[in-house]
């Protein structure tokens, strides 16, 4: 079905989903695809709209000869957020108010630690040197704020229409942070690329009242995090363009 960070694998005749830890094994080992299966278990469970793990076998984490992989509920989409974002927005809300609840154990990972892992995967990568030295200055700036469980990479294109309701997928990324992550992630690709604004403010009228000021303080980090991965694993102009918005962000 789709092959990037992860291999995405229908099971088919099964309503099954494999996600194959793809690229993301460059700096990923797999020990937390657990607490990733955990928290969207704990999400289904109360009732947030969300692809689940499966419950037709065993969802995982799985490993073998050093591939990972979890198990998830097969969901026929008829597109994704940018089809119908409102309810996309809704849905974010609902799994925020559940985060905040959720008892899964938290590991302390961070993107941060990401970012600086991707950064020293290659050191000879001037765009991955720029990225590290830009972060300082981009946490320097995050205000001090509750943390939670969160998606962890909430933009539209993770969620799945189907049926009239907005199913969040992907929870590889999920972490304990502050929800001003999830909302920045939402607002970056309007942030700095101008794209998918109409889309993008529809989802967030939906989402409700939130700290614009908190989310805006995290678009920098956001957009290290994206860029990191966009040039260790596939460099291309966008991942530059995102580098380039920080560095003129955090000078302004």
């Amino acid at each position: 079905m789709h092959s990037g960070m992860n291999d995405i694998v229908h099971l088919a005749p099964h309503p099954i989903v494999a996600r194959v830890m793809g690229a993301a094994s460059l700096v990923r080992d797999g020990s937390r695809l657990g607490e990733s299966l955990d928290v969207a278990h704990y999400m289904n469970r109360v009732g947030v709209p969300v692809v689940p793990p499966t419950t037709v076998v065993d969802p995982g984490p799985h490993e073998s000869d050093g591939v990972h992989m979890t198990l998830w509920d097969y969901v026929d989409s008829s597109g994704d957020g940018t089809t119908d974002p409102a309810p996309a927005g809704t849905a974010l809300r609902a799994l925020h108010d559940a985060g905040a609840d959720c008892p899964v154990s938290v590991s302390g990972h961070t993107p941060t630690t990401e970012i600086r892992r991707l950064v020293t995967s290659d050191p000879g990568n001037a765009d991955l040197a720029r990225i590290g030295e830009l972060l300082p200055a981009a946490n320097a700036r995050l205000p001090d704020l509750p943390t939670q469980w969160l998606h962890g990479d909430a933009h539209l294109g993770n969620v799945m229409n189907t049926s009239g309701r907005a199913l969040w997928g992907d929870w590889a990324e999920s972490w304990f942070g502050p929800v001003a992550w999830d909302l920045a992630c939402l607002k970056q690709r309007r942030a700095v690329f101008g794209e998918i604004g109409p889309e993008t403010d529809a989802a967030l009228d939906a989402y409700g009242p939130y700290d614009r000021d908190a989310a805006d303080a995290f678009l920098p980090l956001v957009t290290l995090w994206i860029a990191a991965w966009g040039t260790a694993v596939a460099p291309n102009d966008r991942s530059r363009t995102r580098i380039e918005w920080v560095a003129n962000h955090l000078e302004a």
